[in-house]
């Protein structure tokens, strides 16, 4: 046993077969499955909620923008009437001067 000449060295490929775990592996092949699915699941309402969020976004984004585009138009009328205003209360105070 402690000669060099009785040992003996083995090398070679080696395979392994749990054919008595069958049950087990399925089991387990399952649980990953339905982790992937999960997963999977759990991404897809990612991406669902941040497309929710972008378009939520724009259309706010695109109503402001409409907003600000009357706000203008406004503020034009408003400087309108101002002159029109300046404009007849000018005649008007030259009519008075007269009388």
């Amino acid at each position: 046993m402690f000669r060099w000449g009785s040992r003996s060295v083995q090398a070679g490929p080696t395979v392994q077969w749990n054919i008595f775990n069958y049950g087990q592996i399925t089991n387990n092949i399952r649980v990953q499955d339905a982790k992937l699915q999960e997963l999977l699941l759990t991404y897809q309402s990612a991406v669902l909620s941040a497309q929710q969020d972008v378009e939520d976004n724009l259309a706010g984004f695109l109503r402001a923008q409409d907003r600000a585009q009357l706000l203008a138009q406004s503020v034009a009328s408003a400087r309108t009437a101002v002159a029109l205003a300046l404009l007849q209360y000018g005649k008007v105070s030259r009519t008075s001067r007269r009388s």
